[in-house]
């Protein structure tokens, strides 16, 4: 199980042929009491001091082992664990220590490793349940893994896309400008502003001639007070007709008058 406790060798339970140093044993021993009361940190400085006595103290590393991996220290645990297994000949103590070596990958996370750790542990004995059910677990955890991988690959992908389409449509980012580049910058708007004003005044230039043009359209649409229409200049040039008329009339009559000789009644 997930659960299952590291598995401590004992010298009792030993089933090594190997002698040790009688100092060796010593700390070993002095390990196991700290380990069984609780104080892995004390543990961890005996095997520590039985391995400088011997360094391959197999009860020393595989101790130490368990003893890291009670203070979480997982690496270490994993490292200890993995030197164990490989100076050891007894395949119950080398499968013990590859379920453990599997444990400390699976505590940090090394789904890959511990699946291929926990495999080591059965070939050496095929009969654990316990080691069956952690390979089964690791590899559901690795297949979780992968997953979650493949979703923020695919996440990513997503948001790079939409970030280079943001990109193509926002404009350039404006960077950080030089003295220089603010008075270049200060003096193409001054001419811009410039031109603006020049075709402004353009404008309103244009704009005036085309009210005073306009205006005078207009004007002369107006009727001049000093002018007549033909028609009225008609009438008065036959108006100044009918009075020549008359007045040469009148003047005709008055001749005549003046030239009328009476004649008397001839008898």
């Amino acid at each position: 199980m997930m659960n299952r406790t590291v598995c401590i060798l004992l010298l009792l339970g030993l089933s090594c042929s190997l002698t040790y140093a009688q100092d060796d044993l010593k700390y070993v021993r002095e390990g196991n009491e700290h380990y069984e009361e609780g104080e892995f940190e004390k543990a961890s400085v005996s095997y520590q001091k039985a391995l400088s006595e011997n360094s391959n103290s197999p009860q020393g590393a595989f101790n130490l082992g368990d003893a890291s991996y009670k203070q979480e220290k997982y690496k270490e645990a994993a490292a200890q664990f993995e030197t164990f297994a490989l100076r050891d000949d007894n395949k119950t103590n080398v499968a013990k220590s590859y379920h453990n070596l599997g444990n400390s990958l699976m505590r940090s996370k090394e789904y890959s490793k511990s699946i291929e750790a926990y495999k080591n542990a059965l070939r050496n004995n095929p009969s654990d349940a316990g080691t069956k059910y952690n390979l089964a677990y690791a590899q559901q955890k690795l297949a979780e893994q992968q997953k979650q991988k493949d979703n923020k690959e695919q996440e990513k992908q997503k948001n790079d896309d939409n970030e280079e389409k943001d990109d193509k449509d926002m404009k350039d980012e404006e960077k950080p400008q030089s003295e220089d580049d603010q008075q270049k910058e200060k003096e193409d708007q001054e001419k811009k502003d410039n031109k603006e004003d020049d075709k402004k005044s353009e404008s309103d230039q244009k704009q005036n001639e085309k009210t005073k043009e306009e205006e005078q359209k207009e004007q002369e649409k107006k009727p001049n007070p000093n002018e007549i229409s033909k028609e009225d200049a008609k009438k008065l040039l036959d108006a100044l007709k009918n009075e020549e008329q008359n007045v040469q009339s009148k003047l005709t009559k008055n001749k005549m008058k003046a030239t009328k000789i009476n004649i008397e009644k001839d008898w």
